[in-house]
């Protein structure tokens, strides 16, 4: 595949959901991965990915990413319009290729 964008879901804060101390789109990649790109073979998890959380209990958003498009969190800022933030990485955002180079 030779997408080279970002391929983004964006929830309204009241359809989101509570996870311990943060709220997070109820969606799961699958789901956006499968409806943008239904016909490919490959599934989502080969592929780099994030995800952004606003922790409410310290004001602030985490941006989960695979840190092979680290270079990609200012886009990630500007597109969720993103106030205070820290980068986090969690072992379900690392795709294969990086997946070595990461200790959990």
């Amino acid at each position: 595949m030779g997408y080279k964008g970002i391929l983004y879901g964006a929830v309204p804060e009241e359809e989101s959901e509570t996870y311990g101390n943060c709220i997070t789109s109820p969606h799961g990649h699958s789901d956006l991965f499968d409806t943008t790109f239904g016909l490919i073979s490959a599934d989502y998890f080969h592929y780099p990915r994030g995800r952004i959380v606003y922790d409410m209990k310290r004001g602030l958003h985490i941006i989960y990413i695979d840190k092979c498009i680290l270079d990609r969190v200012p886009e990630v800022i500007k597109l969720f319009s993103l106030g205070k933030y820290e980068v986090d990485y969690d072992e379900h955002y690392v795709c294969p290729g990086c997946r070595e180079e990461i200790e959990f």
